[in-house]
This record gives structure tokens, sequence and C-alpha cells, in this order.
């Protein structure tokens, strides 16, 4: 596994951590506040993620000459597509 791909998963797995740790704080009936903040910093981690796979993927697309794939995600990335 190359280094990329190492410090990707390692993102992910940070971000699992996350969601993870907000169930707990509901289950132990931590403070809205609290959960809110978790909430919002695991967005930004899921965000970064998604950021740096589309982008790879993107780039994988342009090399390879599959327009139709690159153009989905460019709108992935532009939220222009669901």
């Amino acid at each position: 596994m190359k280094a990329k791909e190492k410090k990707l998963l390692a993102k992910i797995k940070r971000a699992e951590g996350q969601v993870a740790g907000i169930g707990r704080m509901y289950e132990e009936g931590r403070s809205c506040v609290e959960i809110a903040q978790q909430i919002k910093a695991a967005k930004s981690a899921l965000d970064r993620v998604a950021r740096d796979i589309l982008t790879d993927e993107a780039s994988r697309c342009v090399r390879s000459g599959k327009s139709g794939e690159f153009e989905k995600i460019v709108k992935l990335l532009f939220g222009l597509q669901k």
C-alpha cells in the first residue's frame, strides 16, 4: 500500500472514530453543544476524505481518458449531483 493510501485510510479511521464518539456522547446524555461540535468535526473530516478521494479519481479519469466519469466527479465535487 502506498504512503498516500495509508494517509487516506488514517483519515477515514479518524472520521469513523469521530462518528462512533457521537453515538457514545448521545448515549451518555452529553450536552447538545458538545454533540453538535463533534458532529461538525466529523462532517469536516468526511468532507476532507471525500475531497481527497474524488480528486484522486478525477485525476485518474483524466489520465485514462474517461471524460464521462470525470464530468460526474466534477459535479459531485461541486455539489451539482447527488
